[in-house]
């Protein structure tokens, strides 16, 4: 695992009030030791992308790596977004791909999650609808196109953004979330059962 660098503070968005911008503050000084560190790609559009996750709330965060790696978003060259009708309502994620067309990511909305903010994320991201009600032959088809490649890791995480000290450079860090609603923690359970998701704490 490559050394990380020394951050000199993490901090949390908030939604600034009638611009729908991200606003930065100090992380609060008891938050948890960071799960995941993303560097932010030089890809314009991918880190602008990126940063709006902060500010999200709770969501769960899958990743699919080899030996479980967290990802690198140099390997990331095009995104979508998922909307879909299941049992508890609706189902929204944004998938992020390679460019062999391989899945690499998925961020998964949850009722816990900052609804504003997830529509500032996905501003212009082009998003496919699903059909929970089609065809079992065709569900099973995406089901199993979903599970090709690694295996799916996820964690229920808040994202938070930082600066490295010796060079400036912005990370994401991926905070664990202990605590979440009930539907949220069961529509989570169900995401991952459905992607066989490896559950990291």
């Amino acid at each position: 695992m490559p050394k990380l660098p020394l951050f000199a503070r993490a901090e949390r968005g908030l939604r600034s009030p009638g611009r729908g911008g991200i606003s930065a503050v100090a992380d609060e000084p008891a938050a948890p030791p960071a799960f995941q560190a993303l560097r932010l790609p030089a890809q314009v559009a991918l880190r602008d992308l990126a940063r709006r996750w902060v500010g999200l709330g709770p969501v769960l965060w899958l990743w699919r790596a080899p030996s479980g790696n967290a990802p690198s978003f140099d390997t990331i060259a095009g995104w979508r977004g998922l909307n879909r009708i299941g049992p508890d309502g609706v189902c929204e994620a944004l998938r992020l791909y390679s460019a062999d067309g391989c899945e690499r990511a998925r961020l998964c909305l949850l009722p816990d999650s900052d609804y504003l903010v997830w529509e500032h994320v996905l501003a212009g991201v082009p998003c496919t609808a699903c059909d929970d009600h089609r065809g079992g032959h065709q569900g099973l088809r995406e089901a199993a196109w979903s599970r090709l490649g690694p295996r799916w890791h996820a964690s229920l995480v808040r994202f938070r953004h930082a600066h490295a000290c010796d060079n400036g450079d912005e990370w994401l860090l991926a905070m664990p979330v202990r605590d979440v609603s009930s539907p949220g923690a069961r529509l989570a359970s169900e995401i991952c059962t459905a992607l066989d998701a490896r559950v990291v704490d």
